[in-house]
């Protein structure tokens, strides 16, 4: 991690990435990475253990007698490296998100189970973000409109009862998602996994659906605060030059 990067952590109470992520990104920094450190990894951070296993359908559903270390090594053997790499800038994407909602709007998120929130029904803003270096992938942030004129009122200083231009809401979810962008560029750097993202763009779908890249892996993470819940969808192609 850099200096600059932990300082910041330290001024504003965020947690620095994990050593066990920054272990993990080197490991997989390369295709023929040994699964078997991989799992060790994983095995010593709970979130990590708990994210891979939700993701493979095992957090709920494995045998009461295999114990997280098993299923661990379970889970990798079947999905392999792909997951891994989703693991990792799924970690750091969300960090990148939760630093900046709290240094720029004050607002507290907590990550929370998918299957704890309900989801958006209707049409709702969808901000997509794409990168390409060591993978390549597709990110998408989806929040209701009431929740983007909120974040649009923290942004502007404004109350929010007196943004009712869908323009003002979206130049507001656009400037955060570049803000968002960028530390996550920086936590990428950090972990050695650089890579290039493009403009974010701001429309709006009913489709709840998460749009994976070609023979990509993803994952939805869930975050809520008391005043907004936000769906990140995260899609990962390890493998594509």
């Amino acid at each position: 991690m850099s200096f600059e990067t932990e300082m910041i952590a330290k001024r504003f109470g965020l947690e620095p990435i994990p050593e066990s992520v920054m272990r993990l990104t080197r490991l997989i920094g390369h295709q023929n990475a040994d699964l078997e450190a991989v799992a060790l990894v994983i095995k010593q951070d709970p979130m990590l253990t708990a994210r891979l296993l939700r993701m493979t359908q095992r957090g709920d559903q494995k045998d009461q007698q295999q114990d997280d270390e098993s299923a661990v090594q379970m889970a990798l053997m079947r999905s392999g490296l792909g997951l891994v790499f989703l693991l990792a800038m799924g970690d750091l994407l969300m960090r990148a998100l939760i630093k900046t909602f709290k240094i720029m709007l004050s607002i507290q998120l907590e990550a929370a189970h998918p299957r704890e929130v309900a989801p958006i029904l209707e049409e709702h803003m969808l901000c997509e973000v794409n990168f390409r270096g060591k993978a390549i992938g597709k990110i998408q942030l989806r929040l209701t409109e009431e929740t983007g004129r909120l974040l649009a009122s923290r942004m502007m200083g404004l109350p929010a009862e007196s943004l009712s231009s869908s323009g003002q809401k979206d130049d507001a979810v656009n400037e955060l998602a570049n803000m968002v962008a960028g530390n996550f560029l920086s936590n990428l750097a950090d972990a050695g996994l650089s890579c290039k993202l493009t403009v974010p763009i701001v429309y709006r779908s009913s489709d709840f659906t998460i749009r994976s890249v070609p023979r990509g892996v993803c994952e939805r993470m869930v975050f809520r605060s008391r005043e907004a819940k936000l769906f990140l969808d995260i899609s990962v192609n390890p493998w594509n030059e």
